[in-house]
């Protein structure tokens, strides 16, 4: 077993983190195989300052989860030392040792196509078959796996009319998960109710998108001058993430009952035109 970062092991495996319950333990460093089928945490429990070191491997749906912990230990070493001692016997037998009992019937998979090649969003057909995008392609290949499709239309929107809404769903999910919160669903809306062991939170994500008129795409201003760019950014940005909150505020999602009582988040991000979040950056 080789040390990894944080960032690394955070890419394969942070959606199997409990939430709140992570506050009992402190990760100390992280490991993974080889041939990458197994990875290692070093933990300490907050309670007694004890260490345990902890396998995880890809479950029957190629998700990390949890298949086994060390004994505990007075010092980090002794927990390390644990670790790369039993890694190779956990290998010989992974395929008995990985299944969890409880997995769906299969993978989910976003990249398997469900729509035909000319309905494809062409940012999605980029990052499906970019070289350069091969990481992207593997930072949500992992976190696909843990995704619960509630409308049954996820897979198919995000290859197709919806691609720039369901990749920020993705962003949102993993930026909660990271933050240490647990995600959940009920009904169809809002996307999550999230909690982090204080409180639970709902959030709707929304994304400002192009003007469509008859069909057909109406390209945004391109400020060319100075006075131009302030008009662009204090006349027309306004309106468009003004029209995305005031649709969402329309659905008034705080008169559902399992939002009623709880604080309501709208995630919105620009998608209005090619680059516009790096254009109205450098703005």
């Amino acid at each position: 077993m080789h040390p990894i970062s944080l960032a690394r092991f955070d890419a394969l495996a942070a959606y199997c983190r409990l939430g709140p319950a992570m506050g009992l333990i402190e990760e100390h460093s992280w490991y993974e195989s080889e041939d990458g089928r197994l990875l290692g945490l070093v933990l300490r429990d907050v309670t007694d300052g004890d260490y345990q070191a902890a396998f995880l491997a890809r479950d029957s749906v190629e998700r990390f989860r949890w298949i086994h912990g060390t004994e505990f230990f007075d010092m980090s070493e002794g927990a390390i030392t644990a670790l790369n001692e039993q890694a190779s016997g956990l290998l010989a037998r992974l395929e008995d040792e990985r299944g969890q009992g409880d997995e769906p019937a299969r993978a989910v998979d976003f990249f398997t196509l469900q729509v035909p090649q000319d309905r494809l969003h062409p940012h999605f057909a980029i990052l499906r078959k970019g070289e350069g995008y091969s990481p992207a392609r593997e930072l949500i290949s992992a976190l696909m796996r843990w995704h619960d499709d509630i409308d049954g239309n996820y897979v198919e929107q995000f290859q197709s009319t919806a691609f720039d809404a369901r990749l920020l769903e993705l962003y949102v999910f993993a930026l909660l998960v990271e933050n240490g919160f647990v995600v959940r669903h009920q009904g169809a809306a809002p996307d999550f109710l999230a909690n982090d062991g204080r409180g639970e939170l709902a959030i709707e994500v929304t994304t400002v998108n192009p003007t469509v008129k008859r069909g057909q795409i109406v390209p945004a201003p391109e400020p060319e001058t100075p006075e131009e760019t302030t008009a662009y950014l204090k006349q027309y940005m306004p309106i468009k993430f003004g029209s995305a909150l005031f649709s969402k505020l329309r659905r008034r999602y705080w008169e559902l009952p399992h939002v009623a009582g709880r604080p309501l988040l709208f995630a919105i991000q620009d998608f209005h035109a090619p680059q516009s979040m790096i254009a109205r950056a450098r703005a």
